[in-house]
């Protein structure tokens, strides 16, 4: 280091900022950093803040001196400046790697393997952390498909039950697929992990007291204000447990009925249903559910869900308490909410214009005999309406009634939707044509509030496809 000391005491400090290229020379040469010249270097980046070299030689330099948050944030920043500079990604996951961050390290480095310097770093992790490498490859694919392989999931499941990275990678999949109940579970099992999605589940849980206050004013009656009352019982229940309409008993008795209902008696409905019945202190209850539910479980991978999930709940029968300290001075005191109850009369049954129509109805989904009661639907209905044009023989009608609008991921979003459903061949559907046309079967539109056209598309779509479609519209 003598070289640079002795240049640095030779020129006065306004030349030293002039002669950047012959310091950063010396530097290369000279090979180590000391406090001395990092602070130079310093001088010149507030002088020159996006010189890629004095940005590469401060964080080179750092990394030498184990300032490894620094030499992260000066790589970090010459990766913006320079994005193809070589030694700009290395540094990075070197920095990661140095911060015990290891899966950071791998991630910075596997789309770019072809570095020299990430290579070295790659072969690093593959043979100091070999046992882990399936998992940081598993979040990998994750991040860059958003699709998991479930095989290889499940595949993984003995070795890796409690490695925060994998149980993040599997609660981040289910949550990203609009399943976050899943999410919440797995999280659980690791509470820095929920810690860190509390604001999410909190404005999920918002979103279900709202819902509840403004649709189902605070009861049950309807299928859709029962699903509600479960998802805010697990997400919230401090705040479920303010809906006198909504008690756990309540919701429990009426859950227990809607399993035993034909298409009810499903995996997921019997997972819920074990879920309540543990928060309600019934563990041997909770138990005989959630042996049921593995028994329909589609995937070794959700089994895996029930075991963990009934072995936190009976140690903790009520769910997690999302409700952190810092969001608590927005949280309405008991005597405000009661106050908010008396001035919008919440305790009165919900007036459901449409529920008062003499329309017929099967389950959620309105079948209107004419284009007068058609008519009805547009205008007294508060939600988007979907109408679907379908016959009961087509196959591509029979795939979506029984295996897309079934998908769980699309049963919250079509709850905020009035459903009808027409039979292009027999009226009222068949005079409907002539305003709502049919290109192929299944024909769906999505309308608004007095049948403006908010969407359309026919024939072949997926659930996301579906789901994706759905959300925009209603936005």
């Amino acid at each position: 280091m003598k070289c640079l000391h002795e240049f640095l005491l030779i020129y006065p400090g306004y030349l030293r900022i002039r002669l950047i290229p012959l310091l950063l020379l010396l530097l290369g040469f000279c090979g180590n950093f000391s406090a001395e010249s990092l602070a130079q270097l310093q001088l010149m980046h507030q002088k020159k803040p996006k010189d890629p070299r004095v940005l590469y030689h401060l964080a080179r330099g750092h990394l030498q001196s184990a300032n490894f948050a620094k030499s992260l944030a000066f790589f970090q920043k010459l990766l913006e400046i320079v994005p193809d500079h070589p030694e700009a990604l290395p540094g990075i996951a070197m920095s990661y790697w140095r911060l015990g961050k290891e899966y950071e390290a791998y991630s910075t480095c596997r789309p770019k393997s072809e570095l020299a310097g990430c290579s070295r770093i790659l072969t690093t992790i593959r043979d100091r952390r070999a046992s882990r490498l399936p998992v940081f490859e598993l979040r990998q694919t994750l991040e860059s498909t958003m699709s998991l392989d479930l095989d290889r999931t499940e595949a993984l499941l003995s070795k890796h039950s409690r490695d925060p990275l994998f149980l993040d990678t599997l609660a981040l999949y289910f949550f990203e697929n609009n399943l976050p109940e899943f999410a919440f579970d797995i999280w659980s099992l690791a509470p820095r992990l929920l810690d860190s999605r509390v604001r999410d589940f909190r404005k999920i849980a918002n979103s279900y007291s709202d819902i509840i206050t403004q649709r189902h004013r605070g009861r049950l009656g309807t299928d859709e204000g029962l699903f509600h009352a479960y998802y805010l019982w697990k997400f919230d229940p401090d705040s479920a447990e303010r809906y006198p309409g909504l008690s756990l008993t309540e919701v429990l008795r009426e859950f227990q009925k809607v399993v035993l209902r034909i298409g009810f008696d499903t995996f997921e409905n019997y997972y819920r249903l074990g879920y309540l019945c543990c928060m309600a202190g019934s563990i041997d209850r909770c138990r005989e559910a959630f042996i049921r539910a593995d028994e329909k479980s589609p995937y070794e991978l959700y089994s895996f869900i029930l075991r963990k999930t009934l072995a936190r709940l009976e140690v903790q029968p009520k769910a997690v308490n999302i409700g952190l300290a810092e969001l608590e001075e927005f949280a309405p005191t008991s005597e405000d909410f009661q106050e908010f109850i008396r001035k919008e009369k919440i305790q009165e049954p919900l007036q459901d214009a449409l529920a008062a129509r003499d329309i017929p109805r099967t389950g959620d989904w309105y079948s209107p005999r004419s284009k007068e009661e058609f008519q009805e639907i547009l205008e007294e209905s508060s939600l988007p309406i979907y109408v679907e044009f379908c016959t009961s023989s087509h196959s591509r009608c029979k795939e979506l009634q029984e295996n897309i609008l079934t998908k769980e991921s699309l049963k919250g979003v079509l709850s905020g939707y009035t459903k009808v459903r027409l039979d292009p061949n027999l009226e009222p559907g068949k005079i409907l044509r002539n305003s709502y046309p049919i290109k192929r079967l299944p024909q769906v539109y999505l309308l608004g509030k007095g049948g403006t056209l908010l969407a359309e598309f026919s024939g072949f779509f997926t659930p996301e496809q579906l789901r994706l479609r759905l959300v925009d519209s209603a936005r």
